[in-house]
């Protein structure tokens, strides 16, 4: 039993993966999963956020959940057809890398400018510190900051690390109520917020495979050379007989749908939208045209 989603999804994953008979609890609800034609693939991304400000519009539940929207690609270069000039880029890490970087030149800065004040040539202390063999014990503290927060633990860490280092030039050592943890604690704060901005306008577009583990409220699923992905549903849900297809993307669009606790949204190219295809997905899929296929139309 699962209760990340209605049995609205549980369903289609039960089509996509018999064997893995998923069930959910009665009181869950989600929407029902939507296919978005559209014609070109620009279209795509303004359409998403129309549809989401739609369910969010008409369902309290979805507006109110804090869980993230992502859009999900098969390969990582579809990101500039999804977004013109979008490039993908390694989001977590990236976010991780800046901070802890950010975060290690303050704690150095503050040794130093406290060795130096008493003894110790600038330049010296700089190059001192930089090739000591601990500098590798604050990389692992300031990593468990970041993932765990600053608790009393890595707290004791990064303290009992910087008298070490404080002790072996002479310096008075420092206790945990030093006003550098309370600098520290904003700074995080400040990079973190400053990062999850920047993340919101600019990025985010995910591959399926970086998303294995999450809880979203809603996914975009785009499908574009090859169309791997579309050809699985096709056969799954005994539209066409080609099951010429790896396993792997068999587990990326299970898995692709199997994160959302509210709504899934698979992008299809009208040229795939055949009188049959039609004829079979209207009875479990909302259909919704992108607003140039209307317009055409």
């Amino acid at each position: 039993m699962t209760n990340r989603f209605g049995n609205e999804i549980a369903n289609h994953l039960n089509v996509l993966m018999p064997n893995a008979n998923i069930q959910a609890y009665p009181e869950k609800k989600s929407f029902k999963p939507i296919i978005l034609l559209y014609k070109d693939e620009e279209e795509i991304y303004l359409e998403y956020q129309k549809i989401i400000e739609e369910y969010e519009s008409l369902d309290k539940s979805f507006k109110k959940s804090t869980k993230e929207d992502k859009v999900l690609v098969w390969a990582r270069n579809w990101s500039s057809l999804v977004k013109k000039g979008a490039v993908y880029k390694n989001k977590k890490q990236k976010k991780i890398k800046s901070v802890n970087v950010d975060l290690k030149s303050f704690i150095i800065d503050f040794i130093i400018k406290r060795i130096c004040n008493e003894s110790g040539n600038l330049s010296e202390l700089k190059s001192w510190i930089n090739n000591h063999p601990s500098i590798l014990r604050l990389n692992t503290i300031l990593v468990k900051i970041l993932k765990n927060g600053f608790t009393s633990t890595t707290k004791n860490d990064l303290n009992k690390f910087m008298n070490e280092l404080l002790e072996e030039k002479g310096s008075e050592k420092i206790n945990g109520r030093n006003k550098i943890y309370k600098q520290i604690e904003m700074l995080i704060t400040n990079l973190q917020q400053s990062d999850v901005n920047t993340e919101i306008k600019k990025d985010d577009i995910y591959t399926i495979h970086s998303v294995k583990g999450e809880t979203l409220r809603s996914v975009l699923v785009v499908d574009f050379k090859d169309k791997p992905l579309t050809k699985i549903l096709l056969h799954r849900y005994g539209i066409t007989n080609d099951d010429e297809y790896l396993y792997t993307d068999h587990n990326l669009l299970y898995v692709s749908m199997s994160r959302v606790t509210h709504l899934f949204v698979f992008a299809m190219h009208e040229d795939d939208w055949t009188d049959k295809v039609q004829e079979e997905l209207n009875k479990s899929w909302e259909v919704k045209r992108s607003s140039l296929l209307i317009t055409v139309n």
